[in-house]
């Protein structure tokens, strides 16, 4: 074989092997700019950026009312504030914490959960409970209380850094365990002095059993009144026994003549069935009296 056919044949061979060679760079170059645009997505993470827009999104529609209506809202449905124990706190004759089982208003019995924390029942929360003071005066409301230094101690600790709302639950709360004390009456009064001027005056009243005042259907008697929750058979019937008295349905109690007689016989009533209880007349909230304190006292007036 001739030097002139190997140097053809080399010839040969090295015009086909540069189509090859480029095939495979062109080949190799694709693969290299592929490899950079195919990294990107197995490493970002796709599933965790979806979430994202997904829970931006219920967040953005999702206020429909303002946040001040929102922080209002859920302050009123807290159904306790401090903390509620079962077993009786006592000072002296003082309860400090307790299971409230009455209403701290009219005194009917609370069997709702929400209603024993308040301390309040529905209907009277829903007369003073939720307003929204105007102005409120802490300092005085706790010098109202200052007969009562272990008190003022107590609700500083556990109920003033809630806040205004949270000093007037605990207020409520010891007015519901005293509902019988004069504490009742100081804590009605802080109450005012925090800006709750409905819900002290529903606590003031909330003290007395009835009522007695001129009748409107029946002129020249009495008309006696007293609450659902203090209402007896026993007192019914000695009003009953008072001459000429009757009940009304109208009005709801019992129609008294204006007899000297007749009151005397109606006052007797109410201090066999109502001693240390009060009672609002024409001339203000009165208290009834023991038999040995009525009779000291005209005893008194005899002499």
């Amino acid at each position: 074989m001739s030097d002139s056919f190997l140097s053809q044949l080399d010839a040969l061979i090295a015009i086909g092997s540069q189509p090859e060679t480029k095939q495979v760079s062109a080949q190799v170059e694709p693969v290299q700019e592929a490899a950079p645009a195919s990294e990107p997505p197995p490493s970002d993470p796709a599933p965790a950026s979806d979430p994202e827009p997904a829970l931006a999104t219920p967040a953005a529609s999702a206020p429909v009312e303002t946040p001040a209506q929102k922080l209002r809202r859920l302050e009123l449905s807290k159904a306790l504030v401090g903390a509620i124990s079962t077993e009786k706190m006592v000072h002296g004759s003082m309860i400090l914490n307790g299971i409230c089982t009455h209403c701290v208003c009219c005194g009917m019995p609370l069997t709702d959960a929400v209603s024993v924390q308040r301390s309040i029942g529905p209907d009277c929360a829903s007369r003073g409970y939720a307003e929204d003071p105007v102005s409120s005066d802490e300092m005085g409301a706790m010098i109202e209380l200052a007969e009562y230094p272990t008190l003022v101690d107590f609700l500083t600790q556990h109920y003033k850094p809630l806040g205004v709302r949270g000093l007037m639950n605990g207020l409520v709360r010891i007015a519901c365990l005293n509902r019988k004390s004069s504490v009742h009456t100081a804590c009605a009064n802080a109450i005012d002095y925090l800006g709750y001027d409905k819900l002290a005056n529903m606590l003031r009243n909330g003290l007395v059993i009835g009522q007695v005042k001129d009748s409107e259907k029946h002129a020249g008697n009495h008309h006696v009144w007293i609450k659902r929750a203090h209402w007896t058979r026993e007192f019914g019937r000695s009003c009953g026994q008072i001459p000429h008295a009757f009940f009304s349905r109208p009005e709801k109690g019992w129609i008294i003549p204006k007899h000297p007689a007749s009151r005397t016989a109606l006052w007797l009533a109410l201090i066999e069935h109502f001693a240390h209880e009060s009672i609002k007349t024409v001339n203000g909230s009165v208290k009834i009296p023991t038999m040995e304190e009525y009779r000291a006292k005209h005893g008194q007036r005899n002499h």
